[in-house]
């Protein structure tokens, strides 16, 4: 029976890891095909997203970790890769297509108004008008974003998945939401 230090289990496991995240950057390579379209409506596009986005948290976390990043920005990024990973299981996982498919519409609904309302609370903070090209840029946004909800409204109620919940659950834009024993 042969001893391990922890020094050997260290670097087993950190093979091990790296191996994965080559496996895990293979398989984005292969995915991002699906972004083709660039449409965030399409789940496949925005899902792709998600772990490209999950992908360069692990990446910066080993970076940090390599080159003694502060414990505290290491917890910060442990976190968010711990969230992102119950957002991904929500999203692709869990319970029938139909819920994961209003889960990540009420998840995109969400996203598109958190960031409209940030930029329109920067404008009414700002003193002046910013430069027109930034100024042009975000009314843009701010436009797509009201068109791409609208669309994500229709979108629900056409597929018929706005009725599986509780009308609360859809205004409050919970895509959290836990379904009761008898739904």
């Amino acid at each position: 029976m042969t001893m391990h230090t922890n020094e050997e289990i260290f670097k087993r496991r950190k093979k091990i890891f790296y191996g994965t995240m080559l496996e895990f950057d293979m398989l984005l390579s292969k995915l991002k095909v699906v972004t083709e379209n660039n449409d965030l409506k399409d789940k496949r596009v925005g899902i792709y997203n998600h772990c490209l986005k999950f992908y360069n948290c692990i990446e910066d976390l080993i970076v940090l970790s390599e080159n003694n990043g502060s414990i505290q920005s290491l917890i910060t990024l442990n976190r968010m890769i711990v969230d992102n990973s119950a957002i991904l299981y929500l999203l692709t996982s869990h319970s029938t297509k139909n819920e994961q498919l209003l889960r990540y519409y009420l998840y995109l609904f969400d996203a598109l108004k958190t960031r409209s309302q940030s930029l329109s609370d920067f404008f009414e903070k700002c003193s002046g008008l910013p430069p027109e090209p930034i100024y042009n840029n975000v009314i843009s946004a701010l436009e797509q974003d009201s068109k791409d909800m609208k669309q994500i409204i229709e979108m629900l109620t056409k597929g018929g998945i706005y009725d599986m919940v509780d009308p609360i659950i859809i205004e409050k834009l919970n895509w959290k939401f836990k379904l009761s024993k008898q739904e």
